[in-house]
């Protein structure tokens, strides 16, 4: 099966160095302002095929795996932005957004496969986007 995961089965073995190069990457480009972080990951929509849910979760419990940063609460921002970067680079649709609730007050960042969200504890239909990679949002 190998380091380049390409099909839902093959998700399973991303390599452990892959999710840490991402999760490191993601670090960096998680203190840049929202616009050039939504600027900087709509660069990887370009020939992208449909991932599936499965995918997703594979690659977010192998981000989870390796950082303990991004398996806390906290962490949702790095986490996001691992998971979209490591599916992006195997060619996987995906769509990262940033928004926030008012009550109580949080401010959250996620994955979406098919509109579904990837992993989450919360329900982030109560959630006002203020920043995604979806071709259609504003």
């Amino acid at each position: 099966m190998g380091d380049n995961p390409t099909t839902a089965t093959d998700a399973h073995t991303v390599s452990s160095t892959k999710a840490r190069l991402a999760v490191c990457a993601a670090k960096i480009i998680a203190r840049l302002p929202v616009t050039v972080i939504v600027r900087l990951l709509k660069m990887f929509r370009p020939l992208q095929k449909s991932s599936s849910i499965q995918q997703a979760l594979a690659v977010d419990a192998k981000v989870r795996e390796v950082s303990p940063l991004c398996r806390g609460e906290r962490g949702c921002l790095a986490r996001s932005i691992s998971t979209y970067l490591l599916l992006s680079l195997m060619r996987r649709k995906v769509v990262w957004a940033s928004g926030f609730r008012v009550k109580p007050f949080l401010a959250h960042a996620w994955v979406t496969v098919e509109g579904e969200p990837i992993n989450e504890h919360h329900d982030v239909q109560g959630f006002v986007t203020v920043a995604s990679t979806n071709p259609e949002a504003r």
